[in-house]
């Protein structure tokens, strides 16, 4: 199956819709969930981060496959922290709040998958 021609728009705004809305929301979302304030302000920067790179090479009319390799791994490393994450804040964090890490490691990590194996296709 081939990857939509999109998927790096797909990926990049995701990550700017996630953390749009966490990063002014993190004081919520860490007492919904019952984590560190902190953590979610991370999440928040780092999806902006993200976010802020993956379209600036979604946008590029010749990609390096290079920097898009940079995408599928950052992507597949943001997975692992997530998982890491739920590790360490499994005995305080609530059910949601640990689904929430985990929902989110299987996106990120389940994109980095595809954009690993399609980098040349995607690079054009």
């Amino acid at each position: 199956m081939k990857p939509p021609r999109d998927l790096l728009w797909l990926d990049g705004l995701a990550g700017l819709a996630a953390g749009v809305v966490v990063l002014p929301l993190s004081g919520v979302i860490a007492a919904w969930h019952e984590m560190p304030l902190g953590w979610w302000l991370l999440n928040g920067v780092m999806n902006l981060v993200y976010a802020s790179y993956s379209l600036s090479i979604a946008r590029l009319r010749r990609r390096p496959a290079g920097l898009v390799a940079v995408i599928a791994a950052g992507n597949l490393l943001w997975a692992g922290v997530c998982v890491g994450a739920a590790t360490w804040f499994r005995a305080t964090a609530t059910p949601i709040g640990l689904a929430h890490l985990l929902l989110e490691a299987a996106f990120v990590g389940s994109l980095g998958a595809v954009e690993w194996r399609a980098r040349r296709r995607l690079a054009r």
